[in-house]
């Protein structure tokens, strides 16, 4: 049998010498042959670099995440973040690249990028984010370092995104001052680097908006000369040349400018205003057709009516006087104007003079040596040439520097050479032929243009007092888009197998996934030797945003542990099981089927008869050499991962069940063991109980919104601004397309300001109903009836509403009487109870032990969502309205989470509200039940859930953790999974143990081994790094913990912290403190100076804590 660890070296070297496809199959061959292939932290980093290299960048991601879970402290960790920064900003997850930017800042070690062009990401991305100070901030800090600290491109880009800020945001001063600034950072930009198109664009829009119209001119012209093929650059010559009254010059660069990007909104929408302007209605038609398309996700009503009174007149007039002396050539003619052909040469002559040069480059570099400091290394600035590759639907991003391209860039430059062919071989390639403007797919022509008018339902009138620039020049109002997507490399080697060459890469990572994991279903794994691959002919940049699909190589694997499509063989579980008999234990006592145990709850041979000082004592000897034994899991776990999909097809029928519903009549009832024993089924992920009020006498009119303002007007109120939609449904902000992505603004109000907008809409809605039962309909359609969903062919309009949320009910002075009305409920879903494990955190989590009321007007959604660490929770409906309720059985949450990332969401923070088909296409199956007014809803550990309001009602909500083996295990496994993500829970896990420890008596086995796991992975954990500290001559200065202090967590991280703090004094504000795990505090100071370690616990307290926990027999527990 091969040695797997030779596959893994060689996968180094290959990585070493930039051979990334020889490499990707030398690590996955030892993927396929490793078992604990997370061990190996060299691999997970090599592997993830190469998956880097070829924008699988939700496998990097999954890789870099594994190697954050298991060694935070790794040699490369800085690397490691730098990377994720870039991933989670290419791919739109501002706030998480936000997060890794500065983690890789904070760190004193250097990687592949400098912490100058880091701090430039980190201000880009406050700069899109709309936070103008921060990033002005950022980009301040950049220009005052010695210039020899900073390459020059990085202070190019750094003061032209200065002098962009200073030009277009109102609150850094007056117009006048300004100006000046912003013009002084371009001048200066230009200085250092005038070769850069975009800087010169950017002078170009400020001396436009001057109305310097001749050296706006200049400026557009020296922007083509230096990016050649620039979309925004020609829309906004085009308005330069309209505002001077040249309409058929604006025509040509309008004609460029889509030509470039055919999905310009901003270019369409202009061409059809100079269309009419010019009194050709049926050519503007087509043009603001185009341009709605082309803005699918963006809401534009006023479009929308000038669409609607386009096609009225183009309906009602013959078709002799459309267009009759039209001072334009149509639509359709325009596209053979000179210059636009002339462009196309032009371009061509451009990139084969660019191929050549990039393969003489290449051929000098093949006989360098390069260090793997190159091989990871990663420009981040220089804008991607797009080659006017008009399906291309992206912003260009940006190209790796010629001097770091891999080994093979020669032969790469030859395909792409090879490729370039004439428009006439039959291929539409970019830059060489252009295409005629497309609505929805259809060449407009005289014919379909009445078609498109006839079919379109939905309209708009011209924007007046607006600048029309290029709208996709802006991000959030400021920020070109072609720099937001320009700052992460695309790599250009795009590897696949000989077996099937006419497959490429895409840069779409679930596309991607997807073609390597079905490639590798066909094809199988490998027969036992290295697969040397040849790269075919890669796609231009343009070619592969255009969505082409492809595979890496037959070697290629999914990296869920355990899970992965290569290595899915038959009985292949059940051997691992036999050859490691821990992780058989860990199933075994895992009281979820077909799940092991959660990392920190797997057992780690060591007897839980000994006692806490015996405990430490063994660890220290098998720790004695360096590292555990194999077979001992005390730091380093397999990583958690997401449960098994479910292989069996559901009938039909069970895709949609009914919610179980219990009927109470009498309290005796409501208070039986049957119904805590029924709620806490794994098998019924929701129960509902109606007649619970009737039964125990509850007073729910407390709740009531008069009420409530009565006791608490000023009560703060977080209002969620939504789209009132049908409930199964969801459509994005245009009204166009069903997505996944459920839109809402935050704002904040008081009970009394919210109670008068319910009652507003409540009498509104009183009215309307009067009109309809009068004879006096409208002709809008109601947004709230289902049945307007019907009709996808027209764009749907939605009323706006705003839901309270999160209204806290904490205050005992102030709630009184509300929570003692709840004081009735059975122990099961008391707030307070002994079994009940929120109750014994110590501290007030808000909306977990404490009850949250919501607020809600028809239409009011609350995003799909897993509870916080998966605990039950209970919701009652005040009244008077009803709620609609769906609910998904909580193993198949992992099923969703991959539907989420297919639609570029964040499963743990995004706000998604799923659509139907997309569930039962994916055999998922859905609970959808309606909650009447005093319904209890009970939702069991973990149900994915999310809910609507039907009509006007308030409820009430609050958390229940049962003191049970499959609710604690289901907490600690998301606890685990939340750590994995860099995400961060609420409840902490390990304080919330001891806790349970020294006041509950357990009496159920599982669960006690579970805790017992828990806390001696704890108690080790804190002895060793004291060992740690001691031994480096750093002093623990005891701290103590004060009753109901809330536990900590880490300032960088965000993982719960237990026992010690390492604490230092915040930069920015010397009275501020900043707490930190021992893994982020020594990446930001190896030998932990100005760090303060304190102890909460002393280690006597500790272990006779630990060795008091026993478990209790039942019956000792009854008397």
């Amino acid at each position: 049998k091969a040695n797997p660890d030779l596959y893994c070296k060689l996968g180094h070297l290959h990585l070493l010498s930039e051979d990334y496809h020889k490499s990707l199959s030398a690590y996955n061959k030892y993927h396929l042959l490793e078992s604990e292939y997370w061990k190996d932290y060299p691999f997970l980093f090599g592997l993830g670099i190469v998956y880097y290299h070829f924008s699988a960048y939700s496998w990097t991601v999954k890789l870099f995440q594994q190697l954050l879970y298991n060694e935070p402290s790794f040699c490369k960790i800085n690397e490691v973040h730098c990377r994720l920064g870039l991933v989670f900003k290419v791919t739109s997850n501002l706030e998480s690249a936000v997060k890794h930017f500065k983690r890789a800042l904070a760190d004193p070690r250097s990687c592949s990028i400098s912490k100058p062009e880091i701090r430039f990401h980190l201000g880009h991305l406050y700069e899109i984010q709309g936070k103008y100070v921060a990033a002005r901030g950022e980009y301040e800090q950049i220009i005052a370092l010695p210039a020899t600290q900073v390459k020059s491109f990085v202070q190019a880009n750094t003061l032209r995104q200065l002098g962009w800020i200073h030009h277009t945001v109102e609150s850094f001063g007056d117009a006048a001052s300004r100006s000046a600034t912003a013009l002084q950072f371009l001048q200066r930009s230009i200085e250092i680097d005038r070769n850069n198109g975009q800087t010169w664009y950017f002078l170009g829009r400020y001396y436009s908006s001057m109305g310097k119209v001749h050296d706006a001119f200049v400026s557009y012209r020296q922007s083509i000369d230096k990016s050649e093929a620039s979309a925004d650059t020609w829309c906004s010559i085009g308005v330069l040349y309209q505002e001077q009254n040249q309409p058929m010059d604006a025509l040509q660069a309008y004609i460029c400018a889509v030509q470039l990007d055919r999905n310009h909104e901003a270019a369409w929408r202009d061409l059809a205003i100079l269309y009419e302007a010019c009194q050709q209605p049926r050519d503007a038609l087509v043009c603001y057709l185009n341009a709605k398309h082309c803005a699918q996700n963006t809401k534009d009503e006023d479009l929308s009516r000038r669409i609607k009174l386009l096609q009225e007149q183009v309906g009602s007039s013959p078709n002799e006087h459309l267009n009759k002396g039209h001072i334009l050539p149509c639509i359709e003619d325009a596209w053979t104007l000179p210059i636009p052909a002339e462009l196309t040469q032009r371009q061509s002559a451009f990139n084969i003079k660019k191929l050549v040069i990039c393969l003489y480059i290449s051929s000098f570099e093949n006989k360098q040596h390069r260090s793997v400091s190159k091989v990871v290394y990663v420009r981040c600035f220089e804008t991607q040439k797009k080659y006017c590759n008009p399906s291309s639907s992206k912003p260009p991003t940006q190209s790796i520097d010629p001097y770091f391209q891999p080994a093979d860039g020669a032969r790469e430059v030859g395909a792409q050479l090879r490729h370039h062919v004439p428009a006439s071989s039959g291929e539409c390639m970019c830059c060489v032929m252009a295409v005629s403007p497309m609505v929805n797919g259809i060449i407009p022509s005289p014919t379909t243009v009445s078609a498109v008018v006839t079919t379109q339902g939905i309209v708009c009138s011209t924007p007046s007092g607006k600048e029309r620039y290029p709208m996709n020049s802006i991000v959030n109002g400021t920020m070109d888009n072609h720099l937001y997507n320009s700052v992460m490399d695309t790599p250009q080697d795009t590897p696949s197998s000989d077996v099937n060459p006419s497959l490429h890469t895409t840069t779409n990572p679930y596309q991607l996934q997807t073609k390597l994991t079905n490639h590798m279903h066909h094809h199988g794994g490998t027969n036992g030797s290295i697969v040397s691959i040849k790269p075919s002919p890669p796609l231009s940049h343009a070619s592969r945003s255009s969505g082409a699909d492809g595979v890496l190589s037959p070697t290629s694997a999914s990296l869920d542990q355990r899970q992965s499509p290569i290595k899915e063989k038959l009985g292949e579980k059940e051997d691992l099981l036999s050859e490691d008999k821990y992780l058989k234990q860990s199933y075994e006592l895992s009281v979820i089927p077909h799940r092991p145990l959660p990392p920190l709850l797997q057992p780690i041979g060591i007897p839980f008869t000994l006692p806490a000082r015996d405990v430490i004592q063994t660890c220290r000897k098998l720790m004695c050499n360096g590292s555990s034994p194999k077979h001992l899991h005390l730091d380093k776990c397999p990583p958690p991962s997401k449960p098994p999909s479910r292989k069996q097809t559901l009938p039909k029928e069970e895709l949609s069940p009914p919610a179980p519903t219990i009927y109470l009549e009498s309290k005796k009832e409501a208070m039986s063991r049957a119904l805590a024993d029924f709620c806490t089924n794994p098998q019924n992920p929701v129960t509902v109980i109606r007649g619970l009020a009737a039964a125990l006498k509850l007073d729910l009119g407390l709740f009531s919104t008069k009420t409530l303002v009565e006791s608490n007007p000023q009560c703060t109120v977080e209002v969620r601004t939504q789209a009132q939609q049908p409930s199964e449904e969801n459509w994005d902000s245009n009204g166009t397309n069903k997505v996944w992505l459920c839109e809402s603004s935050r704002s904040y109000s008081s009970i009394a300001k919210y109670a008068q907008y319910q009652a507003m809409t409540f009498q509104e809605s009183m009215k309307v109903g009067m009109n309809r039962n009068s004879g006096v309909c409208r002709g809008t359609s109601d947004a709230s009836d289902p049945c307007s969903s019907k009709s996808t062919s027209k764009r749907k309009t939605f009323k706006t509403i705003k839901f309270g949320t999160n209204i806290d009910l904490s205050d005992e002075k102030k709630w009184k009487l509300q929570l003692q009305e709840l004081s009735k409920l059975p122990w099961l879903f008391r707030l307070v109870s002994a079994g009940n494990m929120l109750s014994h955190v110590g501290h007030s989590i808000l909306g977990m032990n404490t009850i949250q009321l919501y607020m809600k007007v028809p239409g009011s959604r609350t995003p799909g969502h897993q509870e916080n660490n998966n605990y039950s929770a209970i919701n009652i409906n005040i009244g008077p309205g009803d709620c609609e309720w769906f609910a998904v059985p909580e193993e198949y949450w992992g099923e969703i989470c991959n539907l989420c990332e297919k639609h570029n969401i964040n499963y743990l923070s995004g706000s998604w509200w799923p659509v139907l088909e997309d569930l039962y296409h994916a055999n998922i199956p859905v609970y959808r039940f309606i909650q009447k007014p005093g319904d209890l809803v009970w939702l069991n550990a973990g149900t994915v859930h999310w809910v609507q309001a039907v009509g006007w009602c308030n409820n009430i909500a609050w958390n229940v953790g049962l003191v049970s083996p499959h609710q604690y295990q289901m907490t600690v496994e998301r606890y685990e999974w939340n750590k994995f993500c860099g995400y961060k829970s609420i409840v902490p896990i390990v304080q919330l143990t001891w806790n349970m420890a020294q006041h509950v008596r357990i009496t159920n086995p599982k669960l006690f081994n579970m805790m017992k796991t828990c806390m001696m992975r704890s108690l080790w954990q804190c002895q060793q790094m004291l060992d740690n500290l001691k031994k480096n001559n750093i002093d623990v200065i005891w701290h103590g913990r004060t009753d109901e202090e809330h536990s900590h967590y880490c300032e960088t991280c965000e993982v719960e912290l237990f026992n010690l703090l390492f604490v230092r004094r915040s930069e920015s504000n010397l009275q501020t403190h900043l707490v930190h795990c021992l893994n982020c505090a020594r990446n930001l100071n190896p030998d932990l100076e100005n760090f303060v370690v304190l102890n909460q616990y002393h280690t006597d307290e500790l272990m006779r804590i630990y060795d008091s926990f026993t478990l209790v027999s039942r019956i000792l527990s009854i008397s």
